[in-house]
C-alpha cells in the first residue's frame, strides 16, 4: 500500500510523517514538500493521498482533481471555513485530521480509514456542523425520528463527547446514554459513532 504525504516542512509533521511510518509498517509513506510543484506519475499508484490542505496553494484546484480521477484523500485541515466547505462538500473526501489531534487518535483515524471506513477527528466535528448549519440548502424533512433527548446526546456525540462526558452533561448514568446511542444508530442505520457524525454532515442535519 503506498500513500503520498504532502506536507509543509516542519518539525510537527516530520513527526507525523516517522509516527506513521512506524505504527504502520505494512505502508510505504512517500513525503513531498506541499510547497513545490507536484506532478504525479501516471505509473505511481497511490492507495490514498494525505494533504496538509490549508498550506496547498491552488488546494481547491488540485482537491478537485484527484477527485476526479479517483484518488481516495485524507486532509489536514487547521480552521475550516465556508469558502473551505463549499469547495470540499461535494468531494468524497475519506478523513478529515487535524493538526492537533493526539498520536492516539491519529493512529485509530487510520485505522479506520485503512479499513474503508471514513474517519472525522472530533476536533473538527463542531466547525464542520457549524458550515452545515449555516448552509442555504436545509431539508428539515429527511430528519429521523429521534426524542428531544436523543438530539441532545447525538448533538453531544457529534461534538466529540464521550458517554462518560455526555452522561455527566446530561446528569444521566453511562449506561442510559449508551442505551441511547444504541437506539440512535439504529434509528439513523449507522454502523458506529464515526458514522453517525459522518450522516448528520452528509444530510446537513440540525443537531439541536
Amino acid at each position: 500500500m503506498n500513500i503520498l504525504l504532502l506536507f509543509r516542512p516542519s518539525i510537527l509533521f516530520e513527526g507525523i510523517y516517522h509516527a506513521l511510518a512506524s505504527e504502520f509498517p505494512q505502508v510505504h509513506f512517500q513525503l513531498h514538500d506541499v510547497n513545490k510543484p507536484i506532478s504525479i506519475d501516471k505509473d505511481q499508484t497511490y492507495d490514498y493521498i494525505m494533504v496538509d490542505y490549508d498550506k496547498l496553494e491552488n488546494g481547491n484546484d488540485y482537491v478537485k482533481q484527484w477527485h476526479s480521477e479517483g484518488q481516495q484523500l485524507i486532509l489536514w485541515i487547521d480552521q475550516p471555513s465556508q469558502k473551505k466547505w463549499n469547495s470540499l462538500k461535494n468531494i468524497n473526501l475519506v478523513g478529515y485530521l487535524h493538526p492537533k489531534m493526539s498520536q492516539e487518535e491519529m493512529f485509530s483515524g487510520m485505522h479506520h480509514i485503512l479499513k474503508g471506513r471514513t474517519f472525522v477527528t472530533p476536533l473538527l466535528c463542531r466547525d464542520l456542523l457549524q458550515l452545515l448549519m449555516q448552509a442555504k440548502n436545509r431539508n428539515p424533512e429527511t430528519l429521523p425520528r429521534l426524542t428531544k433527548r436523543e438530539w441532545d446526546v447525538y448533538k453531544l456525540l457529534v461534538d466529540g463527547f464521550s458517554n462518560e462526558e455526555i452522561a455527566d452533561e446530561l446528569n444521566l448514568s453511562p449506561a442510559t446514554i449508551k442505551n441511547y446511542i444504541s437506539s440512535i444508530l439504529k434509528q439513523i442505520e449507522a454502523k458506529d459513532r464515526t458514522n453517525a457524525v459522518l450522516i448528520a454532515l452528509k444530510n446537513r442535519w440540525y443537531v439541536l
